[in-house]
């Protein structure tokens, strides 16, 4: 018997290189030849951990007379190194990004962050390592996130004051807004305006530069409170000429009043006022509840402010009752009669001149009398008085 040499040799689909540690193929277990031809490998399975090209044999199972061959498997070096854009600086416990998914790379690298997600809540950079999925031979690489520090906003006290009055904003290093995040009217820090209408302004503070900008704001309001209103009326109840002040807008009020003179009248805090000399009086009234708001000064004429006048002189010399005294009420004339309309006295401009006498200047006997009083802007007033000596 003739045995023939083996002749046929196996042929095999060539591996693509591997990258070192990455999971390898299985070596195939038969040819790729039309029979296949079946065999053992030595070594048997890939080995990754090396860098550098390792050669394999196939020894046919027996009986096929085939031949043995080799297959050459190259192992590679990581050598890629995943690209990322950077994360800009994030302002400390505000929203954060995701991490990208994969690499900015023409080809793009996929693989796993760790830690998953960006913490926006400690100050500080904080490195984040990316590693490929497997078969990619691109290396471990990582991505630094900045946490910046916030600034905080102080704390500024809502308050309330006098419709039209001036309100100064707070000397802080801060801008103070009409708007939240920084929008509508800006204020600086010890800007003076003018409050007539009730406002909440954003004391707002921000650090860093466009476009790592942190800040934070506090809301404020400053309600214009109405200035209460006062009216004044008055007139004769009984002996006495009264003004009264009547308030709309607080019922809360201290009351202030002043003489012709624009001077203050001393112990004088009620609602009411008595007065026994005619001119121009006026009051103001201050909140004293809240808000220390003032009205305006309000004022009133007072006219024949002699509610009553004296029945009587007795002008004996003893101090006592001796003239008829009209000083204060602003008496342009003054003229007595006697009981037959004689008129027997007159006087212009009289204050406290007459004192039971005639124009000649003799002294008028003991009996009842008739006066009329005249003054600017209120009607003449008579009646009579006793002259009693």
């Amino acid at each position: 018997v003739t045995l023939s040499p083996p002749s046929i040799l196996p042929t095999f689909n060539s591996i693509a290189n591997i990258c070192q540690d990455q999971v390898a193929p299985m070596l195939p277990t038969a040819s790729t030849n039309t029979t296949p031809i079946t065999g053992t490998w030595n070594p048997a399975t890939i080995d990754t951990s090396v860098v550098g090209t390792v050669t394999y044999t196939f020894t046919p199972d027996a009986g096929q007379c085939a031949l043995p061959n080799t297959l050459n498997v190259t192992i590679d070096a990581p050598s890629i190194v995943p690209t990322f854009n950077p994360i800009s600086n994030i302002c400390q416990g505000n929203p954060v990004p995701s991490l990208p998914a994969s690499s900015a790379d023409a080809t793009p690298i996929t693989g796993t962050w760790s830690p998953a997600t960006i913490d926006s809540s400690t100050v500080g950079p904080v490195t984040y390592t990316f590693t490929p999925d497997s078969g990619q031979c691109a290396v471990i690489t990582t991505l630094t996130v900045t946490i910046d520090s916030a600034p905080t906003a102080p704390t500024v006290t809502s308050l309330s004051v006098c419709e039209g009055s001036s309100y100064t904003f707070e000397n802080l290093p801060v801008s103070y807004w009409t708007g939240s995040g920084g929008t509508g009217t800006e204020y600086s820090p010890n800007e003076v305006i003018v409050i007539n209408t009730t406002t909440t302004f954003y004391a707002y503070v921000e650090s860093g530069t466009a476009p790592n900008v942190c800040w934070d704001e506090s809301t404020f309001t400053v309600t214009a409170i109405d200035a209460p209103v006062v009216t004044l009326d008055g007139g004769c109840e009984g002996a006495t000429y009264l003004i009264h002040a009547t308030v709309v807008g607080g019922e809360a009020v201290t009351y202030e009043w002043y003489d012709s003179n624009g001077v203050v009248i001393p112990n004088e805090t009620d609602s009411t006022l008595a007065v026994s000399q005619d001119g121009t009086y006026s009051c103001a009234v201050t909140l004293t509840s809240g808000t220390m708001c003032e009205s305006d000064e309000v004022f009133f004429t007072a006219n024949g402010t002699l509610c009553t006048i004296q029945k009587g002189i007795s002008p004996n010399g003893d101090g006592l009752n001796e003239n008829f005294d009209l000083t204060g009420l602003n008496v342009n004339k003054l003229e007595i009669f006697n009981r037959y309309g004689k008129k027997v006295y007159s006087f212009s401009n009289y204050t406290d001149q007459w004192y039971g006498q005639s124009d000649n200047g003799n002294e008028l006997p003991s009996g009842t009398y008739y006066y009329v009083i005249e003054r600017d802007n209120v009607a003449a007033k008579s009646g009579w008085i006793y002259i009693n000596r």
